[in-house]
């Protein structure tokens, strides 16, 4: 084989290989990249998911808050109406005893 003909396949297979060294070398930036995206992507869904679950705590806690309220108000007018109704039933009952008396 002539010696230019081995000196171009020289070249060539140098170039090859600074090539693929070059072309894996922006594979390993493209991927490091990628992961960085990544990882920023999903702290931004776990802080996104953090802020909606806060958010439901706090609509939770706010209608508890409010259901217990509900309850307690409904709660005192219902003993209050059974105090009304037991001293109207005493009330009753003492005027009986006191015609009866008379």
């Amino acid at each position: 084989m002539p010696k230019d003909t081995i000196n171009k396949l020289t070249e060539a297979e140098a170039r090859a290989e600074k090539i693929e060294k070059e072309a894996k070398e922006q594979a390993k930036r493209i991927i490091e990249d990628a992961k960085k995206e990544a990882d920023k992507i999903m702290k931004n869904a776990d802080d996104s998911i953090s802020e909606i679950l806060s958010d439901a705590s706090k609509a939770a806690k706010l209608k508890v808050e409010e259901l217990k309220k509900n309850t307690d108000s409904k709660l005192k007018q219902e003993i209050e109406s059974i105090r009304k109704k037991s001293s109207a039933g005493t009330d009753a009952i003492l005027e009986i005893v006191k015609r009866e008396l008379l």
